[in-house]
């Protein structure tokens, strides 16, 4: 050897990356040389999520400069979410979840992973003839992955009242019903004539409270003495014998809940008992009473004879609507047949399955404008005669040009 060897060393430092909280995996550790850059990421496991590193850094994938042994941890966080429990048509049901009674709308946060029992109430209170039952789903166990919420169908109940309104007898037909249901329909039309029979004996009804009360009478002795006359409607006598009754038992007239089937005549006995409770009123206070009630019982006549003719074209359209569509299909499929019809410009003849969608889209029709007719007509949708018969009526028009179409179209030429 001619001269002295020297050797340099290359220092390296080891970088320790660690999971310091939670679930989910780093990289980056092992040894670096002196002054170099490192590099280290994360990965959180499912159903979590990164929040930082130990040294402060929140970024996901971090460098720095390697000049002395280093060590850093990851910090992970279990994600959480909302859950909610809702109920369809309206909130309020009794909803239990993971053991606690509560009531819809009603939300917990939970974390990822965590399994939610919940059991629906079966039936709950709508208010006075009105509940909801049988909820779906009913109940349950899920594990929660995501912000979920869970939404219980309720079916719609509304209570029908049949009773004895006057004499000795025995009714039958009063129960709770399905909104929207045929069954529920018979109920409302019956309430509906019984409101009608009411309101048809309200204008002589106020007229002879108003002559009463010109003879010196007060509201009151006036209820009770035509109570006693009967001159009026089955059904406006019944009621007025049980307002009579409440009356003859000390209670004041704007204290008895009038439990009439017509929302006018609920009013014209509230604003009686106001007037009563006021000092008794004058004549000229009850003749604008009476003429109120002129006005209302024309305004109804005339709705009722305009909105005739629209019922009666709501319910015959769809099976006018038919019968189109047969004889469309009918005359192109003479005007295609054999190709020879106008000089072979027609050649092809409407597909079955389409004839077929269109009968469905006619039954479809009738439901909707049947509803139309008795929103308009009723202002409900919960009498359903119309869409009943509608629907009837179109069906069988569609299953008489189905059955015998064929015998119809055998005697029409098979091409012009």
């Amino acid at each position: 050897m001619n001269g002295p060897i020297s050797e340099t060393a290359n220092a390296q430092y080891y970088l320790n990356v660690y999971v310091n909280s939670g679930s989910g995996s780093v990289s980056g550790s092992g040894w670096y040389p002196a002054g170099s850059v490192a590099t280290v990421s994360e990965t959180p496991a499912t159903g979590y999520h990164f929040v930082d590193w130990t040294n402060g850094n929140t970024g996901s994938t971090y460098s720095f400069t390697m000049d002395s042994p280093n060590s850093i941890g990851a910090n992970f966080e279990i994600n959480t979410y909302t859950v909610t429990f809702q109920s369809s048509p309206v909130e309020g049901a009794p909803v239990t979840v993971d053991g606690n009674s509560e009531t819809t709308p009603y939300s917990i946060v939970v974390d990822y992973g965590t399994t939610v029992t919940c059991s629906y109430g079966s039936s709950f209170s709508g208010g006075s003839g009105v509940r909801y039952i049988n909820p779906s789903p009913s109940s349950g166990s899920f594990t929660v992955t995501s912000t979920t919420t869970i939404t219980a169908s309720y079916t719609t109940q509304y209570y029908f009242n049949v009773y004895v309104n006057s004499g000795s007898g025995s009714v039958s037909g009063g129960g709770w019903y399905n909104s929207g249901s045929l069954a529920f329909s018979v109920p409302v039309y019956i309430q509906k004539r019984v409101a009608n029979d009411e309101e048809r004996s309200l204008e002589g009804f106020v007229r002879d409270i108003t002559e009463y009360r010109k003879s010196g009478y007060d509201i009151t002795r006036a209820i009770r003495k035509l109570s006693i006359e009967g001159r009026y409607t089955p059904a406006f006598t019944g009621l007025l014998k049980r307002v009579a009754a409440s009356l003859a038992l000390g209670s004041r007239l704007p204290e008895i809940n009038v439990k009439a089937n017509s929302w006018v005549v609920k009013q014209i006995f509230f604003l009686l008992g106001e007037v009563e409770d006021s000092g008794g009123g004058s004549p000229k206070e009850l003749e604008a009473i009476h003429t109120f009630v002129e006005k209302f019982a024309l305004a109804k006549s005339m709705v009722k004879s305009r909105m005739r003719i629209y019922e009666m074209l709501a319910m015959a359209t769809p099976a006018g609507l038919a019968v189109l569509i047969f004889v469309m299909g009918t005359f192109i499929k003479v005007l295609g047949s054999g190709g020879l019809a106008l000089g072979g410009l027609i050649s092809t003849s409407v597909p079955p399955s389409l004839i077929s969608a269109s009968y469905v889209m006619v039954i479809v029709s009738a439901v909707f404008m049947a509803l139309s007719a008795g929103v308009a007509s009723d202002f409900t949708v919960k009498n359903m005669w119309r869409v009943a018969l509608s629907v009837l009526l179109a069906s069988v028009v569609i299953f008489a040009l189905t059955t015998f179409g064929g015998a119809i179209t055998s005697l029409l030429p098979t091409s012009l």
